[in-house]
């Protein structure tokens, strides 16, 4: 069956929130993991969704793979990290994003703390609006428009508005499509255009999409039509393949919500209707993920009222190293992005500071560098029910002397407050007053901290305020950290 016809592509908003400036390219002050300083022109590229600079290397980023922005007092320590003066903080931001599946980190000044908003919010539009895309919350046209130009400026390599042979296969490596040379040799040479066009324009993009096309949601999309009614995939074939082929218990307003989200735009006279590519669209957005509620959104649904040690716990192994585990640096962007991530629990290796100093993250007899306990648990504390509200596991080795065991307590009541668990049923005259069965349940620790470590002393220490399992009182070791929720 023929997709219906679809409607004018309307035009990009959100190039009204990006200033000409930020489009034509504005001088930054780039700051290297090496403290060294540069004026760099940055540009934002709102057709490809990227942050463009000269560079000798890779000079762009992917507005998709940013992860967060830093700036204010969530930046603080990333500025006295660089070396820089405090006074730079209402001027700098730190944008952490993904290149090649590690994390990667753009430091930058602006010129004024004006400057510097502007781009934040120009960058965070572009953001939204593909990250919109991707998740199918717009209308099929104003996506398929965004696509376009993301897409097919970016492979056109010769700057010609055209495509050929070699431009289309890189494109379709872009596009993640996997079908053979011959195959995209053979639909290519089909859609050849006459002279008087080219490949990128609409309908010519329109038939090089079919080197993508899935044969069998074709023929899934043909058996709905003939089995509806109406012979046409209208709101009630899509009532019907939900409730009958998957199993929806969504109601009947939730369907027509999801539904709305993908038809066609109806003109006068006519119903509403899902187009093969709209369909497709459907089935691979998070509306059609198997963890869907009945109310449409992406709620917890299991039961999370079992003791703690039922569930698989999400664990990181020496969260403070980035890069090697013998000589790799101590960082708070470890636990930061474990946190981010869903991570349920992360590791310290607390040790001594030295003379009147707090105590120290590092790993023990290696060349890693150290880092100060409070940094780390202030991030902890920041970032910890970002991805979730469950708890947090903190695991610690504990190489501290008894002074430096009562610093530690101060750091972690200070830090971590109330949101430590604590219970003075628990302990009696600095004892376990009973064995502990059962853990408590995940749901009722939400947003709770949990630590566990090996000295006793330090249980003893914490009694009047916290209670503070050690890993027996945590039944096996081995089943905590290998749990995931």
């Amino acid at each position: 069956m023929a997709d219906p016809q679809p409607s004018p592509l309307p035009a990009l908003d959100v190039s009204l929130s990006v200033p000409e400036q930020f489009k034509t390219g504005v001088v930054f002050t780039k700051i290297n993991s090496d403290r060294k300083q540069k004026q760099v022109k940055f540009r934002l590229d709102v057709d490809q969704g990227q942050i463009l600079w000269e560079s000798n290397k890779y000079g762009a980023v992917l507005v998709e793979t940013i992860k967060e922005f830093r700036t204010g007092s969530n930046a603080a320590y990333d500025l006295a990290q660089l070396g820089l003066p405090f006074s730079d903080l209402p001027r700098f931001i730190s944008t952490i994003y993904i290149r090649s599946g590690s994390y990667k980190t753009l430091n930058v000044l602006a010129p004024t703390p004006e400057i510097l908003r502007q781009w934040e919010n120009a960058v965070r539009a572009v953001y939204t609006t593909r990250r919109d895309l991707m998740r199918g919350l717009d209308n099929v046209e104003m996506r398929e428009a965004i696509w376009q130009k993301m897409y097919w400026k970016g492979a056109d390599a010769g700057g010609d508005n055209k495509l050929d042979l070699k431009e289309v296969e890189n494109l379709c490596l872009r596009l993640n499509i996997s079908a053979p040379p011959t195959v995209i040799k053979k639909l290519f040479d089909a859609s050849r255009l006459p002279p008087s066009r080219n490949a990128t324009d609409e309908g010519g993009s329109r038939k090089l999409i079919s080197i993508k096309r899935r044969p069998e949601i074709d023929a899934l999309y043909a058996r709905i039509c003939d089995g509806s009614p109406s012979k046409i995939f209208d709101f009630q074939a899509f009532e019907m393949f939900m409730k009958g082929q998957q199993q929806s218990v969504c109601s009947a307003d939730t369907l027509k919500a999801i539904f709305a989200k993908y038809a066609t735009q109806p003109v006068e006279g006519q119903v509403p209707v899902l187009s093969t590519t709209a369909f497709t669209t459907f089935l691979l957005s998070s509306d059609n993920a198997v963890t869907a509620s009945a109310s449409g959104s992406h709620q917890v649904t299991q039961n999370m009222s079992h003791p703690l040690s039922h569930y698989y716990i999400s664990s990181s192994h020496n969260t403070y190293l980035i890069g090697h585990q013998l000589i790799g640096e101590s960082t708070v962007e470890g636990y930061i992005r474990a946190l981010l991530a869903g991570c349920r629990s992360v590791e310290l290796d607390i040790w001594d500071g030295g003379d009147n100093e707090e105590p120290v993250i590092k790993h023990g007899n290696t060349l890693t560098s150290d880092i100060p306990l409070r940094d780390i648990c202030d991030a902890i504390n920041r970032y910890a029910f970002v991805a979730s509200p469950y708890p947090v596991i903190i695991s610690a080795e504990v190489h501290l002397g008894l002074e430096s065991q009562d610093k530690m307590v101060q750091v972690l009541k200070e830090c971590f407050g109330n949101r430590l668990v604590h219970d003075e049923d628990l302990l009696q005259d600095g004892m376990p007053k009973k064995k502990i069965d059962a853990l408590p349940s995940v749901e009722s620790l939400k947003e709770k901290f949990l630590f566990s470590f090996c000295s006793f002393f330090l249980m003893i220490s914490l009694h009047q305020d916290i209670s503070l399992p050690t890993y027996d009182m945590l039944t096996d070791r081995r089943d905590i950290r290998q749990e995931d929720y």
